[in-house]
């Protein structure tokens, strides 16, 4: 019996998915076999529940399809799955590879030099060091899971993953994980009959005064972490850094946000991780952070208390209505590029004959990046 399934990896998904009524297993399990299969009917809830039970396999025509494929067709998994990510709740991310890489490093059925993720070519001994994009790690997996993996009978090992916590990961996996997160061990209700209600009132101060922008809370840490000593321009963040450690703790605990863990250049690397994935998705023509990323950093540097006046988002080209109902078109403006960069990857996934412009060198057209003031330019960089 396999712990490696197209059970489990589901459930590893629907575990970490974000907290909305929109966003079901049945979105997730149709868009992810809409990949292979684009007649899979996502309507079909008992055939839906067989599958991340594992009690069923998928159709013939799914198999017949896996077999066939050709490494040429990998990358349509890929755009597959940068869809998908959307429906994860950001602060899971780390937690959902490490949790498929538990899986797979507790399956004896999987030999250790076995290829695991088809894409990066990651064997099972080196799965959790394996770096890269989390769409293209889940693609790479669920093409194994597909053409390798049985999913009937494995309804032990799906309960399993429902009960499986970030702490258990870290103590039961074989390897020290390089996570950048760290669950809260406490929820919003729970309380400690320890717990210094002086730190926990001072926590809940912060939260009812900041109950509107609550959701900036991962930003506020990145703040603290950049420059303990910057006065930010949004009051919210420069009152997080100034809170003591046991408070900062109770306010993320408090609302459920994941204490962010900061590694050295994690700046760098992670603006080199962004500037690759903007070319590998063909969201622009050519790279725009060159030498080092100087207008990011000059952004920071010198513009970061630079006010913007009747500043508007929402003034980009709308391609379609973006809102997860494909199909429905109308003519507009207003879009944020956020929403435009969304709109051009469903296009380059369903119609790859439509002749778009890159998000990027949309952008840098719209805004003339090349002459605009350059503290706006480096607003948009």
């Amino acid at each position: 019996m396999s712990r490696l399934c197209l059970g489990t990896f589901f459930k590893s998904i629907i575990k970490c998915k974000i907290k909305s009524k929109t966003v079901t297993q049945k979105n997730i399990v149709g868009d992810i076999m809409h990949i292979i299969d684009p007649f899979f009917d996502e309507t079909d809830d008992s055939m839906i529940s067989n599958i991340v039970t594992g009690k069923k396999n998928p159709s013939n025509y799914v198999m017949d399809n896996v077999n066939t494929l050709s490494a040429d067709g990998y990358s349509e998994f890929i755009e597959g799955f940068e869809n998908i990510v959307k429906y994860l709740d950001p602060n899971r991310l780390d937690e959902l590879k490490l949790l498929i890489c538990y899986i797979i490093e507790n399956d004896d059925g999987i030999k250790k030099n076995t290829v695991v993720d088809l894409i990066k070519k990651n064997t099972k001994a080196d799965i959790r060091d394996s770096g890269g994009h989390l769409a293209e790690f889940l693609a790479g997996v669920f093409i194994y899971v597909l053409k390798y993996t049985d999913n009937r009978d494995s309804n032990k090992y799906v309960k399993e993953i429902g009960k499986l916590s970030i702490e258990m990961l870290k103590d039961d996996s074989a390897k020290d994980t390089d996570s950048q997160i760290e669950k809260p061990k406490e929820s919003r209700e729970e309380a400690s009959d320890e717990e210094d209600e002086d730190v926990l009132l001072e926590a809940q101060r912060f939260c009812i005064k900041y109950e509107n922008e609550i959701d900036l809370l991962p930003l506020c840490q990145i703040a603290y972490n950049v420059d303990p000593t910057h006065k930010n321009v949004r009051p919210m963040y420069t009152d997080y850094v100034l809170c003591p450690a046991k408070v900062k703790r109770k306010i993320l605990q408090l609302k459920e946000i994941s204490n962010l863990v900061f590694r050295d250049n994690w700046i760098d690397d992670a603006v080199k991780r962004y500037d690759k994935q903007i070319l590998e998705m063909e969201l622009a023509s050519r790279t725009f952070l060159y030498e080092g990323a100087k207008y990011f950093h000059r952004a920071y540097r010198y513009y970061s208390d630079y006010e913007i006046v009747e500043f508007d988002p929402f003034i980009f080209d709308t391609l379609f209505k973006s809102d997860g109902f494909v199909g429905k078109y109308f003519e507009t403006h207003g879009n944020s590029i956020s929403a435009y960069v969304g709109d051009y990857l469903w296009y380059k996934r369903n119609e790859p004959q439509k002749k778009l412009v890159n998000p990027m060198d949309y952008l840098w057209e719209h805004r003339q990046l090349g002459s605009c003031p350059e503290p706006e330019m480096t607003y948009w960089v």
